[in-house]
């Protein structure tokens, strides 16, 4: 039986003939593929099928129905529709009403039931949608997208930054120090959440302030307070240098953290681009890296110091911490002294998340360009590459996303 028909069709737009003498026959039950260059009216022939524009001339047949010049949406009802190269969902819609509106083509609502004839009847299609959505949905309930690292970004702190002369005329890069810690998180599959100065901070792992040269004093607390009570903080150069009315801070800096980070800033070194300065572990060779952009020089506190991790390895501050962690009440603090390479962050933010009990969406490294966002035993996956990508035998197409059901845990083998 055939099911689709096309007799004579013809598209034209102006002057251009996009679809030409189109005799098309589909059976029941196989499957067609269309093929062709750019430009040989393939997506137009949808087009012209499920009803987004009419044929020029010619006529299409769907189970035996004249079909030709039917709207969109009653074409949709027959039963043909089409998906479009780069599928987009309603962003301002809940995931529970997008997957409804795939079942509303189905219903025999129509506006004037709503509003005039049958209201209730309208509403109770309505509840079936819904029943049946759910359904649809069931696998994935209850599963919840869990807090695990929080990223500050404040755009008063980035006007503040651009606004400020020095410490270097070629500028401090704000956003490519943020990419350094993203990439290197989104890598291993840890989600990330940007927040600002004014957020709670309730329920992350691991909250990293990169770059905050504008730093509020009741944020500098909330930072002390989440990581006395077991929170681990990241914190980089360039932070903590001047308050919310632009003002620079008297005193120790970073304002308000040299407690928090047992050390404080004494000078800076601001570098050229490409120049670096090598640093070196402490515990021969547990971590190396080339720092760039800005080298501060940080003494240690008194009393109660942190304690260096890696060192820098020349010029006149050889020996000053480069990367360094102290004990906070519960918690964990870092300071990151300069910007280091890309291989750096990567094997750092290993070791912070493991100490920090984050778990990865993904068991390996994700390549570059790929995110995953585990809720429960899925792993929803996206491919932001132009090229397709195979992880650990899942294949992922190109801007394309998928979801993966990992396999549950055996308690005893995890034992």
């Amino acid at each position: 039986m055939d099911i689709l028909e096309l007799r004579k069709v013809n598209k034209r737009f102006g002057g251009v003939h996009a679809i030409k003498e189109l005799d098309l026959t589909v059976t029941q039950g196989t499957v067609h593929g269309l093929i062709g260059p750019n430009g040989s009216g393939k997506t137009t022939t949808f087009n012209v099928i499920s009803g987004v524009f009419p044929p020029t001339d010619g006529q299409i047949f769907f189970g035996g129905r004249d079909i030709t010049g039917l709207p969109a949406y009653e074409i949709a009802r027959l039963g043909i529709s089409r998906t479009f190269q780069i599928p987009k969902v309603m962003g301002r819609m809940s995931v529970l009403d997008n997957v409804m509106c795939g079942y509303f083509a189905k219903t025999k609502t129509e506006a004037a039931d709503t509003f005039l004839h049958a209201p209730f009847r309208a509403s109770r299609q309505e509840r079936a949608m819904r029943a049946r959505a759910m359904e649809q949905l069931a696998f994935v309930a209850d599963t919840r997208r869990v807090k695990q690292v929080a990223i500050v970004h404040d755009w008063e702190n980035k006007w503040a930054l651009e606004g400020s002369c020095g410490p270097r005329n070629c500028g401090l890069g704000y956003w490519k120090e943020l990419a350094c810690h993203y990439n290197a998180l989104a890598r291993r599959g840890i989600t990330v959440d940007f927040v600002n100065q004014e957020s709670d901070l309730t329920g992350y792992g691991l909250v990293i302030v990169p770059m905050q040269y504008l730093l509020r004093n009741k944020f500098a607390q909330a930072l002390c307070d989440y990581t006395a009570q077991g929170g681990t903080v990241v914190v980089t150069y360039w932070t903590g240098v001047v308050d919310e009315s632009d003002l620079c801070y008297l005193g120790d800096t970073p304002y308000g953290l040299t407690d928090l980070l047992g050390l404080r800033r004494e000078e800076i070194d601001a570098l050229y681009d490409g120049e670096t300065c090598h640093c070196a572990a402490t515990d021969d060779g547990a971590m190396e890296a080339d720092g760039s952009i800005l080298c501060e020089v940080a003494a240690l506190n008194d009393t109660d110091p942190a304690t260096p991790l890696m060192l820098y390895a020349e010029d006149y501050y050889a020996g000053c911490p480069a990367v360094a962690v102290h004990a906070f009440g519960k918690g964990q603090a870092y300071y990151l002294a300069s910007r280091f390479n890309a291989d750096f962050y990567n094997d750092f933010y290993a070791q912070v998340c493991e100490k920090a009990g984050l778990q990865p969406a993904w068991p390996e490294q994700l390549p570059a360009g790929v995110l995953a966002t585990r809720r429960g035993d899925f792993v929803f996956m996206q491919n932001c590459n132009d090229h397709s990508v195979d992880i650990d035998g899942v294949e992922l197409e190109k801007y394309s996303t998928r979801l993966v059901q990992l396999e549950p845990v055996d308690e005893d083998d995890e034992s």
